[in-house]
């Protein structure tokens, strides 16, 4: 939390110096927050291929969900558009994922956003599949399977914007396409009392499916600071999604020059992912 916080000391106080006598940018805000990640998946039951969305819970982490914290900033030009910029990290430092997104607004309350994100799901114990139905054999190594699913999309939305005081609140509408990133590995079993070996690898396909993504962030300055407010800000948003991961299995058995390679095709299922956080917020007025 401390690199945390340095971090946005050391971006308002760069930005400000970069910005402050910029002819483009009428204003800029960085925000410090803190999350909530609530992954909803419909398991389906587990049939003849492994299904690597019904290994992606954040049941570790019951009842929160996913906690993340992470860094935006939002940039207010002078020609009628504003930038997003969004990173967050779950329960490490590190960035995991982010998403970015400009608005055009032709008034002072309608717009339209485009923009794009990348969200990482960890997925894991997925070896659980082949140890429950592969009871003739074990598996040469006795570890978890997991990694990271990265989830790349692009979106589009109408936007409503209302400003009043001190009090600003933005509602959009997002709906567009996205995918998982293609990942690879790969599970190795020995036949019970026999030498027998083979090498299960999974490569999965980048799919792009249709998402919707209602987003709403209200929030109102408290203390003016020269030509800079303070304030707090809350963002929420949920995707309404029907997902599938597809896959070519390749079977090597006993050796590599034998193999079995076979497309697998998953069923779609409900993948919602409900967000929710609070920030604290400085913005910084550059006109002068």
């Amino acid at each position: 939390m401390t690199r945390i916080l340095f971090l946005f000391i050391f971006i308002s106080g760069s930005t400000f110096g970069v910005y402050s006598q910029s002819p483009f940018i009428e204003s800029y805000k960085v925000n410090l927050f803190f999350g909530h990640r609530d992954l909803q998946i419909k398991n389906l039951p587990e049939g003849q291929n492994l299904n690597f969305i019904n290994y992606m819970s954040f049941l570790d982490y019951e009842p929160l969900g996913a906690p993340y914290i992470g860094l935006s900033a939002h940039f207010q030009l002078r020609n009628g558009l504003d930038v997003d910029l969004k990173l967050f990290s779950n329960d490490d430092i590190y960035p995991s994922g982010g998403k970015m997104s400009v608005q055009y607004y032709w008034n002072d309350f309608l717009g339209m956003s485009i923009g794009m994100f990348a969200y990482p799901f960890l997925t894991s114990d997925y070896e659980e599949f082949h140890t429950t139905r592969d009871v003739q054999f074990y598996p040469l190594r006795n570890i978890p399977m997991q990694g990271n699913f990265f989830d790349m999309g692009w979106k589009i939305a109408p936007v409503l914007k209302y400003e009043t005081g001190r009090f600003f609140a933005n509602l959009r509408l997002n709906f567009g396409f996205s995918g998982f990133l293609p990942y690879a590995d790969e599970f190795g079993q020995e036949m019970i009392n026999s030498t027998f070996r083979r090498i299960i690898r999974y490569e999965t396909d980048f799919d792009m499916q249709f998402f919707l993504l209602p987003d709403m962030r209200v929030g109102m300055e408290l203390v003016n600071l020269g030509n800079s407010v303070l304030g707090i800000q809350l963002q929420t948003n949920y995707l309404i999604s029907r997902r599938s991961l597809n896959y070519t299995r390749i079977t090597y058995n006993w050796l590599y020059e034998n193999q079995v390679i076979e497309e697998v095709s998953n069923p779609k299922q409900r993948f919602n992912i409900w967000n929710l956080d609070f920030g604290i917020f400085l913005r910084v007025n550059t006109t002068q």
